[in-house]
């Protein structure tokens, strides 16, 4: 209904009939259209200001999203690098130890040293580092009595294929 007065009354001044169309335009109809067509018109500006409003509202929540992932990323591979340090300085504090015990015993020295034994494989090969030291120094004991004479030393042998054990014990 609107629509096709305002085709009249555009009609009307396209013919130069400006006292009819101005008269159709003061209409009451035309009136409460032109008020609706404001009320039209403000509701879909504050509709677009929400919605810009409420797109940068998420675009925020987004930036921070992503820096609070990369805080977090930042954070767990610093925890994960303290964590390789300190299982790389225990490893290397183990395997440096090891290598001094291992290099004394090459030379004839028996370490006075214990090394730190544990469950994973290095506290292994400590422990039977530790054992080849001891039964070394028992060995080594045991040899001295004999070189002073005292026949009546003994030697308990750490296994059945002891050899140099038994070569001593024969001795």
């Amino acid at each position: 209904n609107y629509l096709s007065i305002l085709k009249e009354v555009s009609s009307l001044e396209f013919q130069e009939k400006y006292q009819l169309a101005s008269e159709l335009k003061s209409g009451r109809e035309i009136e409460s259209f032109k008020k609706l067509q404001v009320i039209i018109k403000s509701m879909f500006q504050y509709n677009t200001i929400a919605i810009q409003k409420s797109n940068d509202l998420i675009n925020d929540l987004k930036r921070q999203s992503i820096n609070r992932i990369y805080f977090i990323s930042v954070l767990i591979l610093l925890l994960a690098l303290l964590v390789i340090l300190f299982l790389i300085k225990d490893i290397s504090v183990t395997l440096k130890a090891l290598t001094t015990n291992l290099a004394l015993l090459q030379k004839g020295e028996v370490p006075e040293t214990n090394l730190f034994e544990s469950q994973n494989e290095l506290g292994q090969m400590a422990g039977l580092t530790n054992a080849l030291t001891k039964n070394l120094a028992e060995l080594n004991r045991f040899a001295v009595d004999i070189s002073k004479g005292d026949y009546s030393s003994e030697y308990e042998y750490s296994g059945d294929n002891d050899l140099l054990g038994k070569a001593l014990v024969n001795l």
